[in-house]
């Protein structure tokens, strides 16, 4: 039953950054980025995917984000 790939398209606009002064997996400090969402297909975990992909997963997501980060900030 496994389905060909379809394709998702989601826009993405950066709305505020910041650091934390706290060293996390190989880099000094944290850097984060507040980003606003727009899918524009429905796919099942398109954001989480798309952010993976691009090496900015969403923190917290356990099954695609980075787990360093996820336990830095939990």
């Amino acid at each position: 039953l496994d389905k060909p790939a379809q394709t998702a398209v989601t826009l993405f606009k950066p709305l505020d950054q910041f650091e934390l002064p706290f060293a996390v997996s190989k880099y000094a400090s944290a850097r984060y980025s507040l980003v606003q969402l727009t899918p524009k297909t429905g796919r099942k975990h398109q954001l989480r995917r798309h952010l993976a992909h691009i090496n900015h997963p969403i923190v917290g997501d356990v099954a695609n984000g980075d787990g360093k980060h996820n336990t830095f900030i939990r």
